[in-house]
């Protein structure tokens, strides 16, 4: 006759209990391997990237957090990525270039105003700005369905603030 409790788990169950005693390197082993045979669960790149961080490495948290945050922006799941990007913000304040995934996720919502404050935000605090990746974000912009006038007189207002002589 089969046990019905055996002394063995299953491999997932054996993580969670990892996770649940704060056992960061047993968990990842297993979530990590999930990911990569999973590539397009970006929840579990959101999941890795939570263990790198309690594990403390930060540096494979956030290559983590942006592998979530590329494939739900990809699949069109702005307030995942949006998520992400926030909680990326709290934990790693030094990934200037967050602000513009924040922008082009608000921008895929359609959320100008707070497009334009995150693009105000990445022109104020960073320290090392990507004239390319600015450009890129002003074109986007410009490209969508921008008609406000307050908005409109912002975004001229942070083309001014960044320095940028011409988009293209």
């Amino acid at each position: 006759m089969k046990k019905l409790f055996s002394a063995t788990k299953a491999p997932e169950l054996t993580a969670r209990d990892a996770i649940r005693q704060q056992k960061w390197s047993k968990a990842l082993e297993y979530y990590q391997s999930r990911a990569a045979s999973q590539e397009r669960d970006y929840s579990l790149w959101n999941l890795v990237g939570d263990l790198h961080m309690s594990n403390k490495s930060r540096a494979q948290a956030v290559e983590a957090w942006r592998r979530a945050i590329e494939g739900y922006v990809m699949e069109g799941l702005y307030e995942n990525a949006l998520g992400i990007a926030r909680k990326m913000l709290r934990r790693a304040p030094e990934e200037e270039d967050v602000y513009l995934i924040l922008a082009d996720a608000y921008l895929g919502l359609e959320y100008h105003a707070d497009c334009l404050g995150q693009i105000r935000s990445y022109v104020k605090l960073a320290k090392h700005k990507s004239e390319p990746e600015l450009r890129s974000a002003f074109k986007k912009i410009l490209e969508s369905d921008l008609r406000n006038p307050h908005l409109l007189e912002e975004l001229r207002s942070l083309y001014t603030d960044a320095g940028i002589e011409d988009i293209d």
